[in-house]
């Protein structure tokens, strides 16, 4: 009993010490766990002259310690210990943490700190793409042309434009795309096609026979040919030299002059031929084709060859090569 009065009052002492440590702390800082921080009285009773151990009185503060992990766009974790209850703003504040410059919250400051709470930081990119512009295509009336055909006047061209897009970056990920700005670098071109509107015009071809009561009449567009009777003779329309060739024809494109001055066209009826064979200037009539003027040359037009001019380079190379009868007219 003496052994244990001798001890008593270095335990209370003690005891009393440890107290005072505990009440003058608010905090205990933790990564990992959660704690438990209590802050109390330091009033104590005395035995018998000693000082008892201070007991926690109504008036206590527990705080609890939790653990606030901060990943940044780039997925970067910053691990923070926090009170629990607090706000973001308090807590930031207490662990002398500073957002990034080019990071933002993705919560409010005013957000209550909770067990484990995970907060995302998000930036923002720019990205400038370039896209290209489709063209318009339009036709136009032109009554040059033959009815219901067709030609490309303007060719149409795709056009460009530069675009910049803010992208929103969250752990690394692009969670929103905006468009911001869109700037045309290079215009579209339309294309512009003509429609023929011409009515065709139907020629008729009439060649004497020796019977002075049949004539025969051909349709030259259609080809069709139909027999016509009538009691008296019928005077040739167009009449030839009695002249009749057989020749090589190719077919040639482009516009430009002729080596006699006319000026072609889409419906340009030229023929270029060999000046010693058929003279310049002078009518033909091409069986299957119509009148034609023989109002070019060319390098590659000798003898009883010919060159029908046409308006366009795919019916050029879709002509190739044929032979035709060209019969030349007064």
């Amino acid at each position: 009993m003496k052994l244990f009065n001798k001890i008593l009052p270095h335990w209370s002492i003690s005891v009393a010490l440890v107290a005072l440590m505990i009440a003058s702390s608010s905090i205990i800082a933790t990564t990992n766990i959660s704690a438990i921080t209590v802050q109390a009285a330091t009033e104590g009773t005395t035995h018998q002259g000693m000082m008892e151990a201070p007991k926690v009185g109504k008036s206590a503060i527990v705080n609890e310690i939790v653990k606030v992990d901060i990943i940044d766009s780039k997925g970067s974790v910053t691990s923070l210990s926090a009170i629990k209850g607090i706000t973001l703003a308090q807590a930031f504040k207490n662990a002398n943490f500073q957002l990034p410059l080019s990071e933002d919250l993705t919560v409010s400051l005013d957000t209550i700190v909770t067990a484990d709470m995970t907060v995302m930081l998000k930036a923002y990119q720019e990205k400038v793409e370039t896209k290209k512009i489709g063209f318009a295509t339009i036709e136009k009336e032109d009554d040059t042309l033959a009815k219901g055909k067709k030609t490309v006047k303007q060719q149409g061209h795709q056009g460009e434009k530069k675009v910049t897009i803010e992208q929103t970056v969250i752990n690394e990920k692009i969670v929103a795309s905006n468009t911001v700005t869109t700037k045309v670098t290079k215009k579209p071109v339309t294309k512009i096609v003509l429609v023929g509107t011409k009515e065709k015009v139907i020629a008729k071809k009439v060649t004497a026979e020796k019977s002075t009561s049949i004539t025969q009449a051909i349709v030259e567009e259609t080809g069709e040919t139909d027999t016509i009777t009538n009691e008296t003779t019928v005077e040739p329309a167009t009449t030839t030299t009695g002249t009749t060739l057989q020749v090589e024809a190719t077919a040639y494109t482009g516009g430009g002059i002729t080596a006699t001055g006319i000026h072609l066209n889409d419906n340009s009826k030229v023929i270029a031929v060999d000046p010693s064979v058929i003279p310049l200037g002078s009518r033909v009539m091409i069986d299957g084709y119509g009148e034609y003027i023989a109002g070019d040359t060319g390098g590659a037009i000798h003898g009883n060859i010919v060159d029908l001019y046409v308006a366009t380079q795919s019916e050029a190379i879709s002509f190739g090569r044929r032979a035709l009868t060209i019969h030349i007219i007064k």
